[in-house]
């Protein structure tokens, strides 16, 4: 596939685009130590991925999925600037538009573009840097381990002054009786942390170009990292990666039983609200005073989707008005990336979604697929990711569009047999 000068060229310059990517809460961090901001500088690998691709493709596959993509961002990008230019009821600056622009909109469309010239574009340049992103993210905790190990007060006070800085959220768990740092490495925070670390678990099993000895060191390896990050969203992910894989014959010769899967989530969100409408939960709830179980969190963000609905108007609820949580004056926040996309585009982002999601489910289902890993693979990617939407605000986070929807959608959409991870052949 990158047999000339010109593909090998083409070919870095996106494996430097997405690391760019994954590495951008890194970057962001490393201002702590006055450090410049290396999220600036390249910014410049995105005109230049963009210009890459218009002379790449000879033709662009826009099909019914990626129209809908298309028509999902644009909504979402009109929502925010008109509500931006007319009421602006969040407070939000200049800068923080165009932030808003930039993560809402252009980033998905040149994720989208990528998909659109070639699928193969996106897999092969997420699997060359997976593996060493994944060993350097390995080598961060665990030095950070062992220093906590040793001076447990000083590391919790450093993750403490990151946090003061924004640099990074919420690092410690805590219950009545004892205090745990939440390991999130070189991310923002712990349940990127986890979500990464559960591909790289995966990707490496699925992968059979490694040896049994390095795939076993690497996969428990990584399970270690899910466990260090006290994330129950991301041990709740494993736990429905894991199934799927051992259940991987079943679901493989039973492809659209697990369609109801992605079926039954968008029933949750569609239910929950008017749940919250008619039933009081302005009591609380009884929660477990444990560190791997405590859930008290999750009830905070109950109460905030309540709030929500119960106050939300009917034009903001069926148009949106623009809302992007960690932006602007506001302190209002709604952990749930299927009620982030009704606050910011209302009920027709929100139809708009469930449509991407059930053609999203199809193309993955109808693909031809060699052996009964690669469409597991994809298919539970992309299913875990909408499970871990109810909870956390991932939908549009760049790192999260990465790897549970763009890349298994590169999977579904190369429709062709052989060995995806064997990036040598393709």
């Amino acid at each position: 596939m990158f047999n000339n000068r010109k593909d090998r060229v083409f070919n870095v310059t996106l494996c430097i685009f997405f690391l760019s990517i994954i590495l951008k809460d890194f970057f962001k961090i490393l201002t702590f130590f006055e450090l410049p901001n290396l999220n600036y500088v390249f910014l410049i690998i995105y005109p230049l991925v963009f210009v890459l691709l218009l002379l790449k493709a000879k033709t662009l596959k826009i099909d019914v999925l990626k129209s809908s993509f298309i028509i999902f961002y644009l909504w979402c990008f009109l929502s925010i600037l008109v509500n931006y230019i007319f009421d602006n009821k969040f407070g939000y600056s200049y800068n923080n538009i165009l932030i808003a622009i930039f993560f809402y909109t252009i980033l998905p469309l040149i994720f989208l573009l990528i998909i659109a010239v070639n699928p193969k574009y996106f897999q092969v340049s997420i699997d060359k840097i997976i593996v060493p992103l994944g060993v350097f993210v390995l080598v961060t905790t665990v030095i950070t381990f062992f220093l906590y190990l040793m001076q447990p007060d000083t590391v919790i006070d450093f993750f403490m002054a990151l946090m003061k800085d924004d640099l990074i959220v919420n690092p410690i768990q805590s219950t009545s009786t004892e205090i745990q740092l939440r390991f999130s490495s070189i991310f923002y925070s712990s349940f990127t942390y986890a979500l990464f670390c559960n591909f790289c678990l995966f990707h490496t099993l699925y992968n059979v170009s490694f040896s049994k000895l390095t795939r076993t060191i690497l996969c428990f390896s990584f399970l270690l990292l899910i466990f260090l990050s006290l994330n129950r969203n991301g041990y709740v992910v494993f736990i429905f990666m894991a199934l799927f894989y051992i259940l991987r014959s079943f679901i493989f010769f039973n492809r659209f039983s697990v369609f109801l899967i992605n079926f039954s989530f968008i029933c949750l969100a569609i239910i929950i609200p008017f749940y919250l409408i008619v039933i009081d939960v302005s009591a609380g709830f009884n929660s477990v005073d444990s560190l791997y179980f405590k859930i008290s969190t999750l009830f905070s963000r109950v109460n905030a989707w309540d709030e929500y609905f119960n106050n939300v108007s009917w034009i903001d609820f069926l148009f949106g008005n623009g809302f992007v949580q960690g932006l602007g004056d506001s302190e209002f926040f709604l952990d749930n990336s299927y009620y982030h996309v009704i606050a910011t585009g209302g009920v027709a982002a929100f139809c708009l979604l469930i449509f991407v999601v059930f053609k999203f489910s199809v193309v993955i289902i109808s693909s031809q697929y060699s052996d009964e890993k690669q469409f597991v693979f994809a298919f539970s990617l992309f299913s875990s990711g909408l499970l871990s939407m109810f909870v956390n605000n991932s939908f549009f986070e760049p790192i999260f569009l990465v790897l549970y929807v763009f890349y298994p959608l590169s999977l579904a959409l190369r429709y062709k047999t052989g060995n995806y991870f064997n990036t040598n052949k393709v």
